[in-house]
């Protein structure tokens, strides 16, 4: 048995202007997705379902989805499997490694329940986890290195191309990160830095966001995202980062307003206010539009004001601790 795991990741400023070149902060955090593939023809049925000979089998914890098979060859093939499942990205990963080492048969399982609350996704980078993880296991599997640059290009072959690589870096490598150009460096808060996480109730497609964001970068002034760029390496920099962070949320606005890309949805504009009359700063983490946002505060009694305040509005705090380690696999 090969099983990998790797953890989500929350951003916590820079996102869309990393999209730019400019640097962003980006924590993995201790919500993670595991892979587990078992080759022992003892510990799956052979035949399959459905009388498929020798098959890969599927199953998905995490969300609604009936196990499913897939022939080897049609498991490698260039033809994309007809399905939604695990199975397709395992099909995605698959096509930027080398399929000829790919053994006749085997039953993976994918986990992704602790990105999810309610039933509902969280948004804190369950997409990019699941493929890191599923490179990890079977490239043990098949006996090949696995680089952040090939999870990075699974991703993407998944993904279309969107995307800056930010929650495949924090998947891959862990902890605390700057992040600018497919470059990473371990990164430092200062201690004083407080913060909390408030899931909107409201799950949001990344894809949606990035697809517009790119559309609007062809016929747009672009003055609105040199402003958020410029604020974003600011942070790298400051000397007052709350200031600075309530600077960038402003930029973050503007750029919503000017791009219409529904970074502030009702909720978040809710959470916005509560925190402003708690005195704490607080922003959308990723594309927006729902998933999850951060308060930050050097007082804790003001946090602790606004996750009450929320809570009390029908919104839900969530733990998210940094998680030191990225991709691990083991047999």
């Amino acid at each position: 048995m090969i099983r990998a795991s790797a953890p989500g990741k929350i951003v916590l400023w820079g996102e869309y202007a990393v999209l730019r070149g400019a640097p962003a902060m980006v924590m993995a955090v201790d919500r993670e997705a595991i892979c587990t593939i078992h080759l022992n023809q003892d510990d799956f049925n052979r035949d399959g379902p459905h009388g498929v000979v020798d098959p890969w089998q599927f199953e998905s914890l995490g969300f609604d989805a009936v196990p499913t098979c897939i022939g080897r060859e049609a498991l490698i093939s260039r033809t994309p499997p007809p399905t939604s499942s695990a199975q397709e990205l395992t099909w995605h990963v698959l096509q930027t490694m080398n399929r000829a080492a790919l053994p006749s048969s085997g039953r993976v399982v994918t986990d992704t329940r602790l990105f999810f609350q309610a039933g509902d996704k969280l948004g804190v980078g369950s997409s990019a986890a699941m493929c890191t993880a599923l490179a990890g296991a079977f490239a043990a599997v098949m006996d090949q290195p696995l680089t952040y640059s090939a999870a990075l290009a699974a991703h993407r072959h998944a993904q279309g191309k969107l995307g800056s690589g930010i929650d495949v870096a924090a998947a891959y490598h862990g902890g605390l990160l700057k992040f600018q150009s497919g470059e990473v460096a371990p990164a430092t808060l200062p201690e004083w830095l407080d913060s909390v996480f408030i899931w909107t109730g409201q799950p949001a497609r990344t894809v949606d966001h990035l697809a517009r964001f790119a559309q609007w970068l062809e016929t747009a002034d672009l003055t609105p995202l040199s402003l958020l760029t410029e604020t974003a390496e600011s942070l790298f920099v400051t000397n007052d980062l709350l200031r600075d962070l309530s600077r960038y949320t402003a930029c973050l606005r503007i750029l919503d307003n000017a791009a219409g890309l529904g970074i502030y949805s009702p909720a978040h504009e809710q959470l916005e206010h509560l925190a402003t009359a708690c005195e704490v700063v607080y922003k959308p983490c990723g594309a927006g539009g729902g998933d999850v946002g951060a308060a930050f505060s050097d007082r804790t009694n003001r946090l602790e004001e606004f996750a009450h305040a929320a809570i009390a509005a029908n919104f839900h705090q969530i733990s998210l601790e940094e998680a030191e380690h990225g991709i691990r696999v083991t047999r």
